[in-house]
């Protein structure tokens, strides 16, 4: 983490490298202009806000992660369980079931108690 006064707060994560496991059967993506690049690992991003959606897959396939989105929490547990990503970012604030449940739930989840899990909110502007 880096905070400046006045300058904002940047937040730095380390994601899994090079760990794609069975569920993400492609080892390679197509980049940009049809090239070719190595998938460092898997993340399943739980959010129901299409704008921040958006946001963290851009900046995750630009950083050569395979990204699959869950806009409800059940939607989220489901997939991760299907789909054993490497690592999950979670929205807090959601409809239905909030994001601490599903965090509670996967933390539960011996299969999924060692993904490491992101949480990642906003309220109001």
């Amino acid at each position: 983490m880096e905070s400046a006064p006045a300058a904002g707060t940047t937040f730095r994560i380390r994601l899994p490298a090079g760990t794609i496991n069975e569920s993400a059967a492609a080892k390679q993506v197509a980049g940009e202009q049809g090239t070719q690049c190595e998938v460092n690992g898997s993340v399943l991003v739980i959010d129901d806000d299409p704008g921040a959606q958006g946001l963290r897959m851009a900046h995750l396939i630009k950083a050569g992660y395979l990204v699959t989105v869950a806009p409800v929490g059940e939607a989220g547990l489901d997939l991760a369980r299907r789909l054993r990503p490497d690592f999950i970012t979670l929205d807090v604030i959601m409809p239905r079931i909030d994001g601490w449940s599903v965090l509670a739930a996967l933390k539960a989840d011996p299969a999924h108690s060692s993904v490491p899990v992101t949480v990642v909110s906003m309220v109001g502007d």
